[in-house]
C-alpha cells in the first residue's frame, strides 16, 4: 500500500532527536514500527522507549506547532495536515505517552480511497 511521503521518515527521526536525548546512557534507545491491515485501514504504529512527552504538550502536538525548549511539533503537525489533505476526515493520527516510559504515535489511514483521488 502506498503511504504519503514523509510520514514515516520523521516518526523515527522525532523519536532519535528528541525521545532519546535524556536517555540513560546504559539503556538502549528502541524504536518499533508496525504496520498492519485492520478492516478497511493501514495502522502504522510508532513506539518507542524513550523519555516520553511532556504532559502540557500531548494534547497540543499534531493539531499546531508549539514553541518549546524541544522542538517545534512541526514534523507531526506536518504529518497531520497531510493526511488530512489527503483522506479528510477518514485518517487520524494520535499520540500518547506508553505507561512505563517511552511515546506511541498512531496513523490510521483507509485502505480503499475513493476513485479519482491522486495516488501519493
Amino acid at each position: 500500500m502506498l503511504i504519503p511521503p514523509f510520514t514515516l521518515q520523521p516518526l523515527v527521526e522525532n523519536t532519535i532527536h528528541h525521545a532519546f536525548a535524556a536517555l540513560d546512557k546504559h539503556k538502549k534507545g528502541r524504536v518499533r514500527i508496525r504496520a498492519s491491515r485492520r478492516d478497511d485501514f493501514l495502522e502504522i504504529v510508532a513506539e518507542d522507549n524513550g523519555s516520553g512527552i511532556p504532559e502540557q504538550l500531548l494534547g497540543l502536538l499534531g493539531t499546531q506547532t508549539v514553541a518549546s525548549d524541544e522542538g517545534t511539533g512541526t514534523a507531526l503537525w506536518n504529518i497531520r495536515n497531510r493526511i488530512d489533505a489527503i483522506y479528510g476526515r477518514a485518517a487520524s493520527l494520535s499520540i500518547e505517552n506508553l505507561p512505563e516510559s517511552g511515546a506511541k504515535i498512531s496513523i490510521r489511514l483507509p485502505a480503499e480511497r475513493e476513485r479519482g483521488e491522486k495516488d501519493v
